[in-house]
């Protein structure tokens, strides 16, 4: 966790020294992730889920967790016709699952396989979240929107024909490379803090995302777990506990990348990444230090 805490703030470093002297390859590096290796990581992802169906139960929960807090940030936007919607909607609809989400439910639940059904629900909420973006958008982001939903179908198809256990090593091999390469996100979100400008709009702003991260989102998580309740559908308390951290990660690093490409307000995507990925880190933490995580057995 240590260890991936401080290459993510090297790489930021990194990314401030280059948008301030040759900002040209970060554009490039935007282009590379948002058209190459974000779609190709989906595609991989889901092909290399092991028991599909066993997990489905909890995957559905995240995905009506996720889904609904997207649909209520949406909604806020248009509501209130707020200036940085579609930034709100975009921080508060992704949330960091897997470099943040995975060492968490590694360490705090003892295994990171608790945190997988939102890191899956993760790539269906990504086509959903593209396709409302690019509803209204230039053509270029509805092409986006049809690259990303058609990795993702191919992972399933891919997924279910078993694909996972005939070639495991090489796509191990080729979801580590991908990993790697997806972590220059972070220099990404290093040029588009430089110059760091916090005004008064950027940190109402945040504090509007952190309100969605830490308070609609377990709001939304708990009606959906109590809509499966009603139903007779229980959840492993492994998958319970997994869930509820995961309604409280930040903004996914993911968001730089939509947001630069779709010329969103980087700036306050990226403080919002740097604000709330150590306040995540940390409430969860507490959390689970005074058993306050339904289901934690930790």
């Amino acid at each position: 966790m240590l260890q991936l805490v401080a290459q993510a703030v090297s790489l930021m470093l990194a990314g401030v020294v280059l948008a301030r002297l040759y900002p040209k390859p970060v554009d490039i590096l935007n282009k590379l992730l948002f058209y190459g290796t974000l779609p190709l990581a989906l595609t991989v992802s889901v092909v290399r889920i092991a028991d599909l169906i066993a997990f489905s139960l909890a995957f559905g929960a995240a995905l009506i967790h996720m889904a609904a807090t997207m649909g209520a940030a949406i909604a806020l936007a248009k509501l209130a016709r707020l200036e940085s919607g579609r930034e709100l909607v975009t921080l508060s609809s992704l949330p960091n699952a897997l470099f943040i989400g995975f060492p968490l439910a590694a360490a705090l639940l003892g295994d990171s396989k608790y945190a997988v059904p939102h890191a899956v629900a993760f790539n269906a909420i990504l086509v959903l979240l593209l396709a409302y973006l690019g509803s209204r958008g230039p053509r270029r982001v509805r092409a986006a929107v049809a690259l990303y939903a058609a990795s993702f179908i191919a992972g399933l198809v891919l997924n279910l024909a078993g694909a996972y256990r005939v070639a495991a090593s090489f796509l191990d091999t080729l979801a580590s490379i991908i990993s790697t390469v997806n972590m220059l996100s972070f220099v990404v979100v290093g040029a588009s803090l430089y110059p760091l400008r916090v005004s008064r709009s950027t940190s109402r702003s945040i504090a509007l995302v952190a309100a969605f991260r830490y308070l609609a989102s377990p709001l939304m998580l708990l009606a959906a777990l109590s809509a499966f309740s009603f139903l007779g559908l229980t959840l492993d308390s492994g998958f319970v506990a997994g869930s509820f951290l995961q309604s409280i990660m930040p903004p996914a690093v993911t968001c730089i990348v939509i947001g630069r490409e779709l010329r969103m307000d980087e700036s306050l995507i990226a403080a919002a990444i740097v604000t709330l990925t150590p306040a995540s880190v940390i409430l969860a933490v507490l959390l689970q230090g005074v058993g306050a995580i339904p289901g934690s057995f930790g």
